[in-house]
């Protein structure tokens, strides 16, 4: 197998196997069937070597793309269902094409929203949140390959422990971003 790098080169691994799963379905079966660590990876920009999948599973998720615009919370707030496997830069095209964006970017707009979820991603200003700070729900499929949707008013802990989760609790498929 050939080697994986990070974006800057400073985090290196050589995983025994590179699959995209392309659907839940498909991803539950991979998680439900494997007998070695399986690392999710977005764009790779990570600094830390959370990607790396030495002898392990290279997950990529570019088969979870897509953006659904939802009808506005009761609150009044813009909503979209969005695929972990979403570039944020073909996001906020998506978003800025039906007049919306997200509250807080950062200066990387090539990682996908997975990673940027995973590992507490930001962008700048002391009044913006990382971007888990804008989820009202994450659907995932968890270490027995079973499908698990929380949200933030549902299941408040089990949310919290998940929204930056590095993948300790399973792969996040999708999310609802305000």
């Amino acid at each position: 197998m050939k080697q994986w790098s990070n974006w800057s080169g400073s985090v290196l691994a050589t995983p025994a196997r590179e699959v995209t799963a392309r659907d839940e379905a498909e991803l539950s079966d991979l998680i439900k069937s494997s007998d070695s660590l399986i690392r999710p990876v977005g764009s790779g920009h990570s600094f830390t070597p959370i990607a790396a999948a030495d002898g392990g599973t290279l997950l990529r998720l570019s088969g979870f793309g897509g953006v659904e615009l939802m009808p506005d919370s009761p609150g009044g707030q813009k909503r979209a269902r969005i695929g972990a496997g979403q570039v944020l830069g073909a996001l906020t095209a998506r978003l800025a094409a039906a007049g919306q964006a997200l509250a807080n970017m950062g200066d990387i707009d090539d990682q996908t929203v997975g990673g940027a979820l995973a590992t507490a991603t930001h962008g700048t200003g002391a009044r913006f949140g990382c971007y888990s700070s804008m989820l009202e729900e994450l659907t995932l499929i968890d270490g027995t390959g079973e499908q698990r949707i929380l949200s933030r008013d549902r299941d408040s802990d089990m949310f919290r422990a998940m929204a930056v989760g590095i993948g300790t609790g399973g792969i996040v498929t999708e999310a609802v971003i305000r």
